[in-house]
């Protein structure tokens, strides 16, 4: 999920993949969040969506955190029609992707959240360098 570049290194990746699982555990709270990843969650339905919503939110992350430093290698849009040549995501394109897996997380983490309010901030909180 997310194509990203293939030289993205786990290291890379990691601070990222942190960073979303803590702002889902704010959003939903520590008990559904930990639910959430047993082996045996007691809703399956809701571990599901968490899953999927705390991937989008890691996405979303990467997407507006490493535009910048794949800058010539791109982020991949697409094969071509010749063999061998990709087309490579514009910066705009990128902002317009987090954006989109930023919306998924949120329509997903939706019927899960503490409050009303757990989503207050969260486009603001995209735009700090992590």
């Amino acid at each position: 999920m997310g194509n990203l570049p293939d030289k993205v290194e786990a290291a890379t990746v990691t601070p990222h993949l942190s960073a979303a699982a803590l702002r889902l555990k704010r959003w939903v709270g520590a008990t559904a969040y930990s639910d959430a990843g047993a082996a045996s969650p007691s809703d399956a339905d809701r571990a599901a969506a968490l899953k999927l919503a705390e991937a989008r939110l890691a996405l979303a992350e990467m997407f507006a955190s490493l535009a910048g430093n794949y800058q010539g290698m791109g982020f991949v849009g697409g094969a071509s029609h010749t063999e061998g040549q990709s087309s490579y995501l514009t910066p705009a394109q990128v902002e317009t992707l987090a954006a989109h897996h930023l919306a998924a997380a949120e329509r997903l983490a939706q019927p899960y959240l503490q409050s009303p309010a757990a989503l207050a901030g969260v486009v603001k909180d995209l735009d700090v360098d992590t």
